[in-house]
C-alpha cells in the first residue's frame, strides 16, 4: 500500500510539473512574461535545467522582471554546468561581451566549442568567427559551411566572404555568388550590403 501511494504521489507530481511547464510555455508565447516567470522560477530554484535557462533568458531580456545581466549569468551558468547546450552558447556570449561577468574570450571559446559539438548552429558560427579572428581559417570555414548548410544567414554571409577571399578554402566566385544569393533570401542583410560585398569580391 505504501509503495502504491508513493508511486501515485510521484505520478501526480510529474503531471503537475508537466502542466506547469506547459502553462509557462504558453504564457511566454503569448507575451505574458510575468506569469511565465512566476511559473518557471520555482522549478529553476529546484535546478530544473530548462527552467533555469528560461529564467536566465528572461533576466537578460527583462521579460517579466527588470533586466539583470548578473542574474542571467547566474542562471545560464547553472544550466550550462548541467549540460544544456543552449545555455552553454548563451553563457559564451556573456563571456564574449563581458555582460554580467568579466570578459573572457578563452572561456567564451570553450563554451562555444561545447555547444557547437552539440549542434547549436549559432555556437558554430561564433566559434567559426573566433577561429577566423585567430587566423585558423580552415577550422572556421568548416564550421561556417556546416552552419550555412543548416540555414544560418550569418554563416552564409561569412561563407560568402570565405569564398570571395579564399579564407580556409580556394577562392571560388561561383560559390560566393551562390551563398550571397542565399543570404539575400534570408532578409537578414540589406541588398546594399550584399551588393557591396559582391563588388568587393569581384575586384
Amino acid at each position: 500500500m505504501k509503495i502504491y501511494l508513493l508511486i501515485l504521489g510521484i505520478f501526480f507530481s510529474l503531471t503537475l510539473h508537466a502542466d506547469n511547464m506547459q502553462e509557462a510555455n504558453l504564457a511566454y508565447d503569448n507575451g505574458n512574461y510575468k506569469k511565465a516567470y512566476e511559473l518557471w522560477l520555482p522549478y529553476a530554484e529546484k535546478r530544473e535545467i530548462r527552467a533555469m535557462h528560461n529564467i536566465g533568458t528572461m533576466s537578460l531580456k527583462g521579460q517579466g522582471i527588470t533586466a539583470n545581466d548578473y542574474e542571467a549569468f547566474k542562471w545560464y551558468s547553472m544550466a550550462a554546468e548541467a549540460g544544456l547546450a543552449e545555455s552553454q552558447y548563451a553563457l559564451g556570449l556573456l563571456y564574449k561581451s563581458g555582460e554580467g561577468t568579466n570578459k573572457d574570450l578563452s572561456e567564451a571559446f570553450r563554451l562555444f566549442y561545447k555547444a557547437a559539438k552539440q549542434d547549436v548552429i549559432e555556437a558554430q558560427v561564433e566559434l567559426a568567427i573566433m577561429y577566423n579572428d585567430g587566423y585558423y581559417f580552415n577550422e572556421g570555414f568548416k564550421l561556417l559551411k556546416k552552419a550555412a548548410d543548416q540555414g544560418s544567414a550569418k554563416a552564409q554571409y561569412k561563407l560568402t566572404m570565405s569564398y570571395c577571399f579564399g579564407l580556409g578554402t580556394d577562392k571560388n566566385l561561383k560559390e560566393a555568388l551562390f551563398w550571397a544569393e542565399q543570404t539575400k533570401d534570408s532578409g537578414l542583410f540589406s541588398q546594399e550590403i550584399i551588393d557591396k560585398l559582391w563588388k568587393t569580391c569581384k575586384l
